[in-house]
């Protein structure tokens, strides 16, 4: 979004085609590399600081059973409504 309006403000001065490019994608890369750290070191924060008390313990066996009951099979049905087929 935000290179979407560098680009933009770029037209609008009447900036080179070149210029414009080459300034979305530096921005482009900036951002990126913010986002890139910023998550790393939220994450490297979490890891160090946090506490082993705060997940709780479970096992795979407490995950309920979601698969429907076993069903008479189902007529297969077209694709095509009758009102569309002549």
């Amino acid at each position: 979004m935000i290179a979407v309006i560098i680009v933009v403000l770029g037209v609008v001065d009447g900036e080179p085609f070149g210029t414009i490019i080459g300034g979305a994608i530096g921005d482009a890369l900036g951002i990126a590399i913010q986002v890139a750290f910023w998550t790393t070191l939220t994450f490297a924060l979490i890891d160090r600081f946090g506490t082993e008390a705060e997940a709780p313990v479970w096992s795979v066996d407490e995950i309920p059973d979601l698969r429907p009951a076993a069903r008479s099979p189902r007529r297969r049905r077209s694709s095509r409504s009758p009102s569309t087929w002549p």
